[in-house]
């Protein structure tokens, strides 16, 4: 058992509070934000992850979990920074609240056997900076970086069963110390890496860009197949057969969102520059996505010969993705602002991020409505947009889709729904790298 704070009650934060309380660690969480901070302490969760909510309140009875929003046990074995570190508009990164908390760590004055484990995503050097700036407070303590790989809706079984944990440490104490504290996760034999920090910090920003670009991959290969006629479901699957290759994250669609792709391809951009050299697949990734996201609306402005003023749409989907409430760099967001452009209104349906969306993009309040189900948002529109993958959405009513869409047509960007079903049934369809036009 080692004693633990928690500098964040973000995403980060607090899966990674509820993991550790989890394996038998008391856990400390500091979180500024006295919203969230209060409904943390009430039990509620802040935002949606499968699972998490009963993991806190288990932990809050336990005792092994608190939260408040100022350290308060000062002789803890370990310091975990999970703070946001968000994009500028030039595509570096805000590290103002990793400072925020290295200035708090020194001003509560722990001891300096105290590990300090920086675990949101920085820039290669921040680690070793805020040594230096430790250092330069009169403090020793072992610094050390430990990047996350939390995916959305899988967040849970990533924090408590994960592939790999990655340690970027200078010193034999601090890696240790931190392989000790990490070896309950990874009872299944998953291995645990150290590496030089700045080598660390790499990773998480190598692996994002990675699959941003197979996403970005196969959607220039879905635009090229609608041109040439050719169907790239049917090929996605056979080049994914290829063992070299495999078929995750190689699913065509609107593009990508959320907040690490968008964020650490920009991040790893900027800093590559800084560095001296132009990451070209980076940059060109960035281009293909920025497309992509809006390809919806070009496809109903296609479709419509740039006339939509007038028409309502429903919408299924305004997360960036399945399993999440995250309306960070949502797709849906850019389409449907392209569209609200020309004159088009929406009535939408999202099963858990509707508060957030409403929230985050005020700009769309005149044109979007808010509806409680999936069927209700199809009432009096002229066709569907579907833009997140959920469940829900899979196996619809397509006697109900009929009647209630004026024009009988579904542009669906995550290729979810069976077009030759649909066409059985009078429903016309619009899909992502499919020949669209035997199924209109």
């Amino acid at each position: 058992m080692k004693s633990i704070t928690v500098f964040g009650a973000g995403y980060v934060g607090l899966v990674t509070a509820c993991a550790f309380a989890d394996s038998g660690n008391p856990v400390e969480v500091v979180e500024k934000d006295l919203n969230k901070l209060q409904k943390l302490q009430n039990g509620e969760m802040p935002f949606f992850e499968s699972g998490l909510i009963d993991l806190l309140r288990r932990h809050i009875r336990t005792g092994n979990l608190s939260f408040t929003n100022r350290p308060v046990k000062k002789g803890v074995d370990f310091i975990f920074i999970c703070v946001g570190t968000p994009s500028l508009e030039d595509g570096s990164t805000d590290l103002s609240a990793v400072w925020a908390v290295a200035d708090e760590i020194v001003s509560f004055d722990y001891p300096d056997d105290t590990f300090v484990v920086l675990k949101s995503t920085c820039p290669p050097g921040t680690t070793n900076r805020l040594k230096e700036f430790f250092i330069e407070k009169g403090k020793n303590y072992s610094v050390a970086f430990n990047p996350e790989f939390l995916k959305q809706g899988n967040a849970l079984e990533d924090a408590l069963r994960p592939e790999r944990i990655v340690i970027g440490v200078e010193d034999v104490r601090a890696s240790e110390a931190l392989q000790n504290l990490f070896r309950p996760f990874v009872k299944n034999g998953n291995p645990i890496l150290t590496m030089s920090t700045i080598t660390a910090e790499l990773v998480k920003y190598v692996a994002n860009c990675y699959l941003a670009l197979r996403i970005s991959f196969i959607n220039e290969v879905a635009n090229i197949c609608e041109r040439l006629g050719a169907n790239v479901e049917d090929l996605r699957k056979a080049v994914g057969l290829d063992s070299r290759i495999g078929v995750k994250y190689f699913y065509p669609g609107c593009g990508y969102g959320g907040s690490c792709f968008p964020k650490d391809v920009a991040s790893l951009i900027n800093f590559s520059r800084k560095s001296g050299y132009e990451f070209k697949l980076a940059v060109t990734c960035n281009e293909v996505n920025a497309y992509q996201r809006i390809v919806i609306a070009k496809k109903v402005l296609n479709y419509y010969n740039q006339q939509v003023e007038g028409k309502k749409f429903a919408v299924w989907g305004l997360a960036f993705k399945q399993g999440t409430d995250d309306v960070r760099e949502s797709v849906a967001y850019y389409s449907l602002k392209e569209l609200s452009k020309m004159g088009a209104s929406f009535r939408a349906f999202d099963p858990e991020a509707m508060e957030k969306f409403k929230a985050s993009f005020p700009d769309l309040a005149d044109h979007v409505e808010f509806c409680s189900n999936q069927y209700q948002a199809l009432e009096g529109t002229n066709a569907l947009l579907i833009f997140t993958d959920w469940n829900i959405f899979k196996d619809p009513d397509l006697i109900r889709l009929k009647e209630a869409l004026a024009d009988k047509l579904i542009f669906d960007g995550r290729n979810i729904l069976d077009p030759v079903v649909l066409k059985a049934h009078g429903l016309r369809y619009v899909g992502i790298g499919i020949n669209n036009l035997g199924l209109l």
